[in-house]
């Protein structure tokens, strides 16, 4: 609050000031578009929030460079809506159970999914009288009234539909009069609450107040710089009257000391105490730079350097002042989240473009009124769906700022939609809060800025379900569904266009492509045979072609060799066209073994039981045995055979993977337990904790999340406790929670005591920041309990505290302070552990203070 109480008088006086004095001096454009720029930010800075606020609760589209979320001041909001249902609740068990929601699930609604009309939400106006309301009862006392007469932030039915939704979250159905009644008490009430709670921040010691200050003075110090940077502007005959500008640049800094003291005087002593030596440092650097720009008036000869001089001071001071801010947990601009890439559908497939389906289904995912819809490609393997999917997204890609993000399910997959948002948001390092549906996560990602998601591999019924549920709760989001399943083609809502083989025409134009000059050794009567035979299978024909230009033998001896493979394959599950590419992978494996030998291709086969999104160069290479020379090698060998797909950097390979149909059949030429022992061996030298190669080394697994995921689930048993102590640490910076959960678990099933004990503190920690609490309690009880029967004190200490991280979290404060004085900090002190010590201390006093215990 103290940021925008004292922004709403400097910064309109900045920009007053600064405008007037532009036009009194004669000073260029640039100035005073300065000036104009101040104005509008002083406008909008008469508030607490005006940005914070207005943007997480309207519904609106946002740039991804628009003013980020303060978190800060969106949990104070929801701390006070939590405060006034617990005041509502009396015996009501319904709204004591939302209050109790309210933290882990406001921050992620409010930012991502305030589904209340525009027309709902607050204006400017609401909020700067709500404030002005604020000030007046700092300043007049409200004597424990909890309303402040004719202000609000929101009107009721903004509040009824966030109750509607808490309530869904809390899994309680009040009655529509009780939330009707405790909607209109937040429309009159909560600013009330919402003042009591921003004052207990800062007399706790909170991040709001420091942060929106911090954040204020950077704003402050980076308008000052581009004030200078229009001076830098001015033309030698203007310099000469540049001097009122710095006379206004006086008038802004005493106006800043006598407007944010004043302000700041309103509130309580406890309050400002906090920030007055902070305030008094910032002043005394704003006094420097105002002293360094009087001097340049004085110096008119050598304005230039001066101002290029103290350019660099200001750009200092805005970053010690972001950095300051990152300390407390909040900057005031949040990174762009990463681009997804979208590949080059040439560089990767040898199919023909079919403009009828990919017009259809492009036209529906991207629609000319500007909004956005589903569509789906459905067809047997090989028919070229992941092709038209990468062209669709390749030929829209100035409009996907974001990329694209993709989920290849895996064979067999039987995944919950919230499993595969989870899974998404994973890979595409999207923070899931505790608690929070990662379907809002994802949406909010996707959203902003505006990415495509691609689902491929839907090939069974009961993956359509999932799917399709987690497509309806990602609304607005272009999205685009592949697989084998017809089902697919009766989803409602869905625009769905299937794939058939080629034509005979579009058959020719793919040999002729993929045989470039070796084209002309087709003869029309070997056409013909391939195209039959194959039954027009855009990767069957692709195989073939690669095989006759790479083999340099006829059509009629790959057919002579495809015949008797498919003959081999008769009884195979599948349509006779799938057979018919499954004939047609097997003749190329048999000339690749023939090529580079068995043992080279069982290596490659290695890695086809890798995942279905592929893996990198370096763990691809661990995976398949083969030394760097010989794996490049044969993966040439293999991609000039059109079977495995690879994608090369600058450095070389840096990607590689196939299509699941020729994965499968390599799989049979391949040891999968050969596979999992290799992949241990890299994940087991990559997860450590420590050194300084760390950050190198888990940017790698970063790199590598699916395989990781594949991994997690079928570690060897007999390499178990290697990998849950190599892992601990990383899964609990870097989770997922629904990844490591098997392995912890066999490892506490089979384990020795000592293993049992770090899987349960690494189950329990990420259990407890998925917020799944009921399952880091049992977690942590368990512990506890052995740990303690086994004389292990220290690891039981752990255990306890993460106990009663819980209760506190949950409200139990009594139950949590006696595990933390009785259970915990006598064991640190008689270890002489200083550092657990202290941290314990730490939260006993949290606690304490929470209670009101301040003596």
């Amino acid at each position: 609050m103290l940021r925008r109480m004292i922004s709403a008088g400097i910064l309109v006086t900045v920009g007053a000031v600064a405008s007037a004095a532009a036009v009194h001096a004669g000073c260029p454009e640039a100035l005073k578009a300065v000036g104009a720029a101040l104005t509008a930010l002083g406008s909008l800075a008469g508030n607490v929030f005006a940005t914070d606020l207005h943007n997480a609760l309207t519904r609106r589209s946002r740039s991804p460079r628009d003013e980020a979320v303060n978190h800060d001041i969106l949990r104070a909001i929801g701390r006070a809506t939590a405060m006034l249902l617990e005041s509502a609740a009396d015996d009501t068990r319904a709204l004591r159970s939302m209050a109790e929601a309210v933290p882990a699930w406001w921050v992620g609604w409010a930012t991502v999914s305030a589904d209340s009309p525009p027309e709902a939400a607050p204006d400017d106006a609401d909020v700067r009288e709500m404030i002005a309301a604020m000030a007046r009862a700092d300043t007049a006392g409200s004597g424990g009234a909890c309303e402040i007469p004719g202000v609000t932030l929101a009107p009721e039915a903004f509040w009824k539909s966030a109750l509607d939704a808490l309530a869904v979250q809390a899994s309680v159905k009040p009655t529509e009069d009780l939330l009707k009644g405790v909607a209109k008490r937040l429309e009159t009430e909560l600013p009330w609450y919402l003042r009591e709670v921003l004052k207990e921040d800062a007399v706790a010691g909170g991040k709001a107040y420091p942060a929106l200050m911090l954040d204020m003075m950077g704003s402050i110090l980076g308008s000052v710089s581009e004030i200078m940077t229009g001076l830098n502007a001015l033309s030698d005959d203007e310099r000469q009257r540049h001097a009122e500008v710095m006379r206004a640049l006086d008038a802004l800094a005493q106006n800043a000391r006598d407007q944010g003291r004043t302000l700041a005087a309103r509130l309580d002593p406890s309050q400002y105490a906090q920030l007055k030596e902070q305030w008094d440092k910032i002043d005394a650097q704003y006094d420097s730079i105002v002293k360094e720009l009087k001097d340049i008036g004085e110096k008119v000869d050598n304005v230039g350097e001066k101002l290029e001089d103290i350019g660099e001071k200001v750009d200092n001071l805005v970053e010690r002042f972001d950095a300051r801010a990152g300390s407390l947990g909040h900057s005031h601009e949040s990174p762009p989240p990463p681009v997804a890439p979208i590949p080059e559908p040439g560089a990767l497939a040898v199919y023909e473009p079919r403009d009828a389906e990919k017009d259809a289904v492009a036209a529906a995912m991207f629609r000319a009124d500007g909004s956005f819809g589903v569509g789906a490609l459905v067809g047997m393997a090989g028919v070229g769906k992941t092709y038209l999917a990468e062209l669709i997204a390749w030929e829209r890609r100035d409009r996907l700022p974001g990329g694209m993000l993709r989920l290849e399910l895996e064979p067999g997959s039987d995944a919950r939609e919230d499993e595969l948002a989870a899974e998404l948001c994973a890979r595409y390092g999207v923070t899931v809060s505790g608690g929070m549906d990662p379907a809002l996560a994802l949406r909010a990602r996707l959203a902003c800025p505006l990415s495509m998601l691609l689902i491929e591999n839907v090939d069974a019924h009961e993956q359509v379900a999932p799917v399709s549920a987690l497509i309806k709760a990602l609304p607005g989001i272009p999205a685009l569904i592949t697989g084998r399943c017809v089902t697919l083609r009766n989803v409602r809502g869905w625009t769905v266009r299937e794939l058939e083989p080629f034509d005979r025409k579009q058959s020719d134009s793919l040999l002729d492509r993929e045989m470039g000059a070796h084209a002309s050794r087709l003869s029309e009567e070997d056409r013909r045979r391939l195209f039959d035979d194959l039954g027009g299978v855009p990767l069957a024909i692709g195989i073939a072609a690669s095989h006759i230009r790479r083999i340099g033998g006829s059509a009629s001896a790959f057919l002579d060799d495809f015949h008797r493979s498919k003959a081999g394959i008769a009884h195979a599950p599948g349509s006779d066209q799938e057979r018919n590419l499954r004939a047609a992978i097997e003749v190329s494996v048999g000339a690749l073994k023939a090529a580079v030998g068995h043992d080279a291709v069982a290596g490659l086969a290695r890695m086809a039981f890798g995942p279905a999104a592929g893996m990198g160069a370096d763990l691809a290479r661990t995976v398949s045995g083969l030394d760097t020379d010989s794996f490049r090698g044969r993966c040439a060998s293999a991609s000039e055979l059109s079977l495995l797909r690879l994608r090369a950097g600058d450095s070389g390979i840096e990607h590689v993977g196939f299509h699941p149909l020729v994965a499968e059949v390599l799989r049979d030429h391949g040891d999968e337990s050969a596979a999992l022992e290799a992949m241990t061996d890299w994940f087991v030298q990559h997860l450590p904790e420590g050194g300084d190669d760390q950050g190198e080394r888990w940017g790698r697994i970063q790199a590598e999340l699916p395989a990781l995921e594949r991994w997690l689930g079928a570690v060897p048993e007999a390499r178990l406790r290697e990998a849950g102590r190599a892992g601990s640490r990383y899964a609990i910076f870097n989770g997922p929670y629904r990844w490591w959960a098997p392995l912890c678990e066999r490892l506490i099933a089979s384990g020795a005591a000592a293993d049992r004990s770090i899987a349960r503190w690494t189950l329990g920690i990420v259990q407890y920041r998925a917020g799944d609490l009921d399952g880091a309690l049992a977690t942590a009880q368990a512990m506890r309990q052995e740990d303690a029967e086994r004389g292990a004190e220290r690891h039981a200490a752990f255990a306890a505290g993460l106990i009663a991280d819980i209760l506190q979290l949950r409200g139990d404060l009594d139950e949590a302070l006696r595990i933390r004085r009785d259970e915990e900090l006598p064991v640190y002190e008689r270890l002489g552990d200083v550092y657990s010590r202290a941290v314990t201390m730490g939260k006993i006093a949290d606690i304490l203070f929470s209670r009101g215990d301040l003596d």
